[in-house]
């Protein structure tokens, strides 16, 4: 977000980060914190194999 002018309030920044993987024998489930950048995301899981292609905000 860009501020073009004065700004009175609260900013936020979510810098809760981590990724946890769970695994069956059909499926992985990813548990992503809020703060994880989502290209970032992508290219980690492209490169440990998962399905980047399956994956959605």
């Amino acid at each position: 977000m860009l501020f073009t002018t004065p700004f009175e309030g609260v900013v936020i920044i979510n810098r809760l980060s981590g990724i946890d993987v769970s695994e069956t024998d059909e499926q992985y489930h990813l548990h992503v914190s809020g703060g994880e950048d989502w290209p970032s995301l992508v290219e980690w899981c492209v490169e440990h194999n998962y399905a980047a292609s399956k994956i959605s905000p």
